[in-house]
């Protein structure tokens, strides 16, 4: 209760005091600490946990692994895959999404590639989205656009996050035609309309090296919930464009 209302040193206050701790109680207080960042005290309790010979679970290394977010954590990174390997915990799709983003926020894709490509027989859409931000984050277009396209072969559900993550990476002259290939599909699927999609649509077409503001135009006048995002989008667009007098309109 006092971890989930942000009280984790209460929290951690009750957990000493307590005469038994089963693993539902410890991942409760790791997940406390490592919401609140503590990286040292939170793998501090991971040890514990092994010491006392409590079961580790997904619970124990998903929230820990959210932590492990630059270059200098890749080896911490490399331990933790292999003690959730050799605990047989490697295909819990919580803790292989983690090892995807931690992996990617370490510096390494590769290592990132190899655990999702390992994970074939139970993915999930985080799994893909996971692995989508992992090629966009390391500016790696192309495969982010071709694992995109393996994405609508398969008929896999493509939610907001999907869209906004793919259509990021298209603002470049190289990337036009996916783009404008993208903006289709959105409109295919009757998506012009979610406000978050087309915000990105709209950043898209602003930030392109090629003159694309009446399609970001377009956009943002087709979209009847248009929000605060969406506004300084467009206004933002337009005013590097040097098409200030229409943004003052």
């Amino acid at each position: 209760m006092y971890a989930k209302c942000g009280k984790v040193d209460d929290a951690n206050e009750v957990f000493q005091t307590m005469p038994e701790r089963n693993y539902v109680s410890w991942n409760a207080i790791i997940a406390g600490y490592a919401g609140k960042g503590d990286i040292d005290y939170g793998f501090w309790l991971l040890r514990g946990m092994e010491h006392e010979g409590v079961q580790l679970d997904d619970g124990t290394f998903s929230p820990l692994l959210t932590l492990l977010n630059d270059d200098k954590f890749y080896k911490l990174t490399m331990q933790v895959h292999g003690k959730v390997e050799k605990l047989g915990l490697g295909c819990e799709v919580k803790v292989f999404n983690a090892l995807i983003t931690a992996y990617s926020q370490c510096g390494s894709i590769e290592s990132a590639e190899s655990v999702f490509d390992g994970t074939i027989s139970c993915r999930d859409s985080v799994t893909w989205n996971s692995m989508l931000a992992a090629y966009l984050e390391h500016d790696k277009e192309k495969q982010a656009f071709e694992l995109f396209l393996d994405m609508e072969r398969l008929g896999l559900e493509m939610d907001s996050y999907t869209y906004t993550s793919i259509i990021s990476g298209c603002f470049e002259v190289r990337h036009n035609s996916q783009g404008k290939c993208l903006h289709a599909l959105v409109i295919k699927r009757g998506l012009e309309n979610v406000t978050i999609i087309s915000t990105a649509l709209i950043s898209m077409y602003a930030k392109s090296c090629t003159n694309s503001m009446d399609d970001a135009l377009t956009v943002f006048e087709n979209l009847d919930a248009k929000d605060s995002v969406s506004w300084n989008s467009i206004l933002t667009g337009l005013s590097q464009k040097g098409w200030s007098e229409i943004a003052f309109k």
